[in-house]
């Protein structure tokens, strides 16, 4: 992380907010100080009465370091849904958006957050200081003064001085008197609230959702946020891990004529438990034999204000307004603890790009530069916050209308109903507000604006037209309205609204005024530190995009229908350069969305290739340091951590001391490898007639691999398989002696351990005998299955793979690693270099004479190659290999459960699998006539993929006919996605039953 030696922050609070300012300080080498006036709340007892659950989303959450995130989810619970509690005592629920598992609110006591962060800071080196009152702020030289709990002062000076205290917030008052030619507004609103407190069923377990359960139906109901909307006055209820709730009664502070003839209940007419019985026994009935305590609670603690308050601007001098401090929000929304982690997340976005620019060679001028990178952020942070914060403000009291009246109006449903369905359909053309808010990184004043655009275009469709019965027209109207005249950016859960983000502007200098992003245009091809960061930034946020895109369902398994229009062929390359945004359109939104797309979890053709992120990483890290490894002397550390990656390989193949290898791009260099390995054991003169001996079912790279290695046209032996589709080792015994007694030498016999079609694997410890027993060089084809050697089952299933004299394995394949990710395995590390080293280069004289100091180039086919080691090593020092084995099991269990449930299919036929077996699946639609059958499986692979959810491939086997085959094979494939398949499956056939 970015130093700041010595440089000094003081926090005026030490909320959550604040905590995670000092966390973040921390990483970046600040000495930071927070002042707190309260009390340690980890030593706190049973307060309450004025905090409500806090509600996450995904725009808060990515603020936080992932292992406190997963400490939340272990003591939050998710809320996928609003529940309706209806007048009538109906219920009713509204999910947030089309994914339970992406869409939800994360239910978290605010206590339970505090003291998480608490502990956090503290870790970090942050200094707590509690039992200080702020009451005095000098802005302009970042200066403090405190009183203690003992009236001892205490003054600070710091080079920042940060304001999270809250929304009566004493660093912003002193700003406003000393200089900030500060704006601020202060609002309060009509309504006040109290927390109740809902206890766990006696045998434990949550009291509303249990009450929720029908014995009739076997699902279970799924949290929600309970409201019960009631006009002017609303309950809400968030449940806990223990089983409680904590619930919140909002109310106008003063009652009076509801302006009908009617009264408006308020604050003020409920005085006594004889009131308060009488409200929920009214209103809120399903409630009053669940909180025991509801009287209680009401009439123990005066009703809490709620305001608004806004401020410009957020910075003076040396202090910083962030969180609560800057912009105080009613909770209606749930943002005030989202938007203030944004603030976060924003201001050190900015801070890292702007030290990054002013960064010196001196590590003593450490602390200069971070004073200087500070001076820049302030004003930065102010520009791109304020806006956030005034628009929030404004959605937060506007949502006080929706939850307490019209979110139980059935109009206000059907309408919700019909903006989910759109946004279902049409992610790009239409996104509901609040999913815009709650789950996407989108500024909010970004999505207000585009949301109004778009919500006038669907207002008057359905003034025209009724959502409750022509939804359909109204979509189909919507879809071509906006795709004709407001194509617009891609979804606001895609790509973000500024280049870099709005959490990195771009740098606004006067340098590069031609381009949109300064980095990767003009004629000087070098990029500065700045200009590699931002091409970097806006690099990983289209990624990201991506990424997030396809775990949503964004992206179907296969593009069923090329590109209208084709790629243009360049045949000249450009005489200038061209803006990275520009390009990056073209990759993502042009080149992209055609053909198969590999890293889809449903993606079950060939064998598939999830493509850690983790690895592409590591590739990304050693191409940017592009050092040399093919030669020890020329990188020894980088080279050694290559060789240890090979002698993982070797040890999870079961190969010992002596044994090495070599990593390459694929399995088809690797085979070619291991081919120019056995030709070594003839005689030079005998290569061409050399044969080479593979069952029928092995795969087609072998037979190139023969090609490049010399080997004649006439030399490939195609073996036969046995019922299960293995070689038959009799027909092997019977090929190699009739070679033999023509004076054909046999140079290779080409066991398979995973074969494409059907996963079957050859008998390996049979055929290494057999291999033995003539002399011959035993090569395993493992590039599918030779990984999964990690588990119980693959040991049993590969036994005798230890025996062969080399193994191709592909890491892209069976350890999920990206495309080129693969290993030649030899026994012994000599036949490597007898085959490819070549001796006696005298214009390298640092080439290496030890065996445990290898030179790369000495042991392949390759001399200049990329540094390939760490797009395996990283992902796996990462997890461990533990992990690897545990997810290989989950293909193993997930295949064996597809094949159970499609056995069961009327209609289809599964090709008999062994046990073990590794995680393929065959199957064809069943018809009396051959010909029929293999149309109608034809047919049936092509409606699964037409439906985007799944892509898999026919292929031909001897003794079935045309088949279906499935490859579970993606670290990402999950029992939904089987649930998916089968679906899709069963579709298919009612399909062709139609047909």
């Amino acid at each position: 992380m970015l130093a700041a030696r010595d440089a000094r922050v003081t926090i005026v609070g030490a909320g959550p907010v604040a905590c995670l300012v000092a966390i973040e300080l921390r990483k970046r080498s600040f000495e930071v100080s927070l002042y707190e006036r309260g009390s340690d709340v980890r030593l706190a007892t049973g307060a309450r009465g004025h905090s409500f659950n806090l509600t996450l989303t995904r725009r808060g959450l990515t603020s936080l370091d992932a292992h406190i995130v997963d400490m939340l989810y272990r003591n939050g619970v998710v809320l996928p849904q609003r529940v309706i509690h209806h007048v009538d005592g109906t219920t009713s629920c509204q999910p947030y958006g089309t994914d339970p598992d992406l869409h939800h609110l994360l239910s978290i006591p605010r206590g339970l957050l505090h003291e998480m962060l608490l502990d956090e800071a503290e870790k970090a080196g942050a200094r707590l200081n509690f039992g200080f009152e702020c009451i005095g702020v000098e802005p302009a030289s970042g200066s403090a003064t405190f009183v203690d709990g003992g009236a001892g002062i205490v003054r600070t000076s710091a080079d920042l001085l940060v304001g999270c205290d809250g929304a009566n917030s004493i660093v912003r008052h002193e700003m406003f008197r000393r200089g900030a030619q500060m704006r601020i507004s202060q609002d309060y609103v009509a309504d006040g609230f109290v927390e109740i407190h809902i206890p766990a069923l006696a045998g434990g377990g949550h009291a509303l959702l249990d009450a929720a359960r029908d014995p009739e139906r076997p699902r279970h109901p799924r949290h929600g946020l309970h409201i019960w909307p009631r006009g002017e006055f609303m309950l809400l209820a968030q449940p806990n891990v223990d089983g409680t709730y904590t619930a919140g009664l909002w109310m106008p502070m003063a009652g009076g004529d509801d302006g009908e003839g009617g009264e408006r209940l308020g604050w003020d007419r409920v005085r006594t438990r004889k009131d308060v019985r009488a409200l929920f026994e009214e209103h809120f009935p399903d409630v009053v034999d669940l909180a025991s305590s509801y009287a209680e609670d009401v009439l123990q603690w005066s009703p809490a204000p709620l305001k608004t308050v806004r401020c410009d601007p957020y910075h003076h001098g040396r202090t910083v307004l962030i969180g609560d401090s800057a912009h105080t929000l009613v909770p209606f929304f749930g943002q005030g603890i989202n938007c203030s982690f944004e603030d976060v997340r924003t201001f050190f976005a900015l801070f890292d790009s702007n030290l990054a620019d002013t960064k010196t060679e001196s590590e003593s001028e450490a602390e200069n530069d971070a004073v200087a990178a500070l001076a820049a952020t302030l004003p930065a942070y102010t520009e791109w916050r304020r806006p956030a914060g005034d628009t929030i403000a404004d959605l937060s009291l506007a949502m006080a209308s929706e939850l307490k009246d019209r979110s139980g109006d059935v109009a206000f449903q059907t309408r919700k109903k019909l903006e989910k369905e759109l946004h279902l359909r049409h992610p790009g053309l239409y996104v509901p507000l609040y999913h815009a808010v709650a789950f996407t990184d989108t500024p909010y004043q970004d999505a207000v604006a585009r949301h109004e655009r778009h919500r006038a275009v669907l207002d008057e469709l359905c003034s025209r037209h009724d959502p409750a019965d022509e939804m359909e027209l109204i979509i189909a109207a919507y879809a071509e309205a906006i795709g004709r005249t407001d194509p617009g950016p891609a979804p606001l859960n895609g790509h973000r609204a500024v280049e870099i983000g709005h959490l990195v502007p771009a740098p606004r200098t006067e340098q590069r005024p031609e381009t949109e992003s300064g980095a990767g245009t003009g004629t000087d091809l070098h990029l500065d530190p700045a200009q590699q960061k931002e091409l970097l930034d806006v690099v990983t946020s289209r990624l990201m995009d991506f990424h997030e895109d396809l775990s949503k369902g964004n992206h179907p398994a296969w593009y069923r229908v090329a590109a209208a229009e084709p790629p243009r062929a360049e045949q000249r390359a450009p005489r200038d350069g061209t803006a990275v945004a520009t390009l990056l359109d073209e990759i993502f939104d042009s080149a992209l969305p055609d053909g198969m797309m590999h890293p889809h979890p449903g993606f079950m053709a060939h064998v598939p290739s999830g493509g850690l992120f983790q690895g592409a990483v590591g590739e990304f890290v050693a191409r940017s340091l592009n050092r040399f490894a093919g030669a020890w002397a020329a990188a020894p550390g980088f080279a050694r951590l290559e060789a240890n990656v090979i002698d993982w390989f070797c040890s999870l193949m079961g190969y010992g001391e002596g044994s090495f290898g070599y990593l390459t791009t694929g399995g088809s260099i690797a085979n070619f490898m291991a081919l120019r390995c056995a030709l070594e054991r003839l005689p030079e003169h005998q290569h061409h007639r050399a044969t080479v001996y593979v069952s029928e079912q092995g795969h087609f790279s072998v037979a190139k691999a023969e090609r490049l290695a010399g080997i004649g046209a006439g030399g490939h032996r195609s073996v036969p398989t046995d019922g299960a589709y293995r070689m038959d080792l009799a027909a092997l015994r019977e090929m190699i002696e009739r070679d033999l007694r023509y004076g054909t030498p046999p140079a290779c016999v080409v066991a398979t351990a995973g074969t494409t079609n059907t996963g079957a694997v050859d008998d390996l410890r049979a055929v290494a005998a057999l291999c033995r027993e003539y002399g011959v060089w035993f090569h395993v084809d493992a590039c599918f299955g030779g990984f999964f050697r990690l588990t119980r089952r693959g040991r049993v299933l590969l036994d005798g793979i230890e025996e062969a004299d080399s193994i191709a394995v592909d890491a892209h394949k069976s350890l999920f690693l990206p495309h080129g990710s693969s290993a030649l395995l030899v026994r012994d590390k000599s036949t490597l270099k007898q085959a490819f080293a070549i001796p006696d280069a005298a214009y390298i004289p640092e080439l290496s004479q030890d065996d445990d100091r290898p030179d790369f180039m000495d042991y392949g086919p390759e001399l200049t190659r990329e540094f390939r080691g760490l797009t395996a090593w990283l992902p796996i020092k990462m997890h461990g290999i533990d992990a690897f084995e545990r997810c290989l099991d989950d293909k193993l269990d997930l295949a064996e459960d597809l094949a159970r449930r499609l056995a069961g299919v009327d209609g289809i036929e599964i090709v008999s699998r062994g046990e073990p077996h590794l995680p393929t699946v065959a199957f064809r639609v069943c018809a009396d006539d051959p010909a029929e059958a293999a149309r109608l499986t034809e047919r049936a692979c092509e409606l699964i993929c037409s439906r985007g959810n799944i892509y898999v491939a026919t292929s031909e086997l001897p003794h079935e006919g045309q088949v279906i085959r499935a490859c579970i094979m993606h670290h990402q494939t999950d029992a939904g996605v089987i649930d998916q398949f089968v679906e899709d499956v069963r579709w298919a056939l009612r399909r062709l039953g139609e047909e």
